[in-house]
């Protein structure tokens, strides 16, 4: 039995008020939360379907381990397969936690290099787990769409993973009972202890090393629906709350002196909708779909101070500069 850890001060839930999200109650099949958000670690069985959608990395699985993760990411090979411990030879309990953001990554890791051969095998778990095989199955359909685009090899989904690389070398008498002595140990430990206490897998952060310098052109009419898009519509007041709330730096708010340029680049999304819920004048949207490009959402004049008439950085719906509003304030209160 498997068992998953909540970092509250990541989860959104715990930090914001404008913002709900319940997408690890809603696609957890062993029903790990309630509806009134209690979280039953318990019930966890390993699939990390809750890390494939939280879209702030705030959970940590059992056996699903960063250093394991960052290493994939790192890794030089020509050919990789991703498979389970179950059905496969490959380090993670259940590769529920994969999306397709992260098959697009794991598949432009090299951008100046050959591409290389990407294998993922979840045909067992139409018999282990048929909400993972129908998870991987859409989420893989998805990131193949995307490379296609980039005119990069597809991600194949292969029914049986190579076996393990065996140990070729002859024991002797003596290498062969420490062998086993080792392994009894190891047994034992994992028995006891578990490999390690489940921490949040920064996915999103070891994307953004990947995909934030990608020059990705598309034009405006092509649409994709891996990566959320943001969009404006409406009143701007330049505030740039929305950029200061985003936690993954997708959406930028650059400074010139009388005016604020707001760009979003949709490579680093993960659609968890802090910066439409924060928006002083609701004139953010978050779409499902389309163009993957970085661009500029709105070039927005500061406002004038109703006191003194200049530009000014507000900070939401305020109509008078700070330096004003302290003159106001020691008129009234003193220095």
């Amino acid at each position: 039995m498997s068992f998953f850890v909540l970092d509250e001060d990541r989860c959104l839930n715990y930090n914001y008020k404008r913002t709900e999200c319940h997408n690890c109650r809603n696609i957890c099949p062993r029903q790990c939360w309630d509806e009134s958000g209690q979280a039953w670690p318990e019930r966890c069985d390993g699939c990390g379907l809750c890390q494939a959608v939280c879209p702030v990395d705030a959970i940590g699985v059992a056996g699903i381990l960063p250093a394991t993760w960052a290493s994939l990411i790192a890794d030089p090979a020509d050919t990789v397969h991703l498979s389970c411990r179950r059905k496969g030879s490959g380090p993670w309990p259940c590769l529920g936690f994969l999306n397709a953001r992260d098959l697009v990554a794991l598949a432009l890791t090299r951008p100046t290099q050959p591409p290389r051969d990407i294998f993922i095998y979840f045909a067992g778990c139409r018999q282990c787990n048929p909400a993972i095989a129908n998870h991987l199955e859409k989420e893989l359909a998805a990131a193949n769409s995307f490379l296609a685009r980039y005119g990069k090899p597809c991600i194949r989904e292969e029914m049986q993973p190579p076996p393990p690389a065996e140990e070729t070398r002859l024991l002797s008498r003596r290498s062969f009972f420490g062998s086993l002595l080792e392994t009894g140990v190891a047994t034992v430990r994992n028995v006891i202890w578990a490999e390690e206490n489940p921490v949040p897998l920064p996915k999103a952060q070891d994307r953004a090393k990947i995909l934030s310098g990608l020059k990705y052109h598309e034009p405006d009419e092509v649409s994709q629906s891996v990566f959320p898009v943001v969009g404006i519509d409406g009143e701007c007041l330049a505030c740039s709350l929305c950029a200061k709330v985003c936690p993954t730096g997708s959406l930028t708010a650059t400074d010139y002196e009388q005016r604020m340029e707001l760009r979003h680049n949709p490579l680093l999304c993960t659609g968890c909708g802090l910066c439409t819920a924060h928006c002083p004048t609701a004139c953010l949207v978050l779409a499902a779909a389309g163009p993957a490009r970085e661009h500029t959402l709105r070039v927005q004049e500061y406002p004038l101070c109703n006191e003194c008439g200049k530009p000014f950085k507000p900070a939401g719906q305020q109509l008078t500069c700070f330096d004003c509003l302290l003159k106001g304030r020691e008129s009234i209160f003193g220095p």
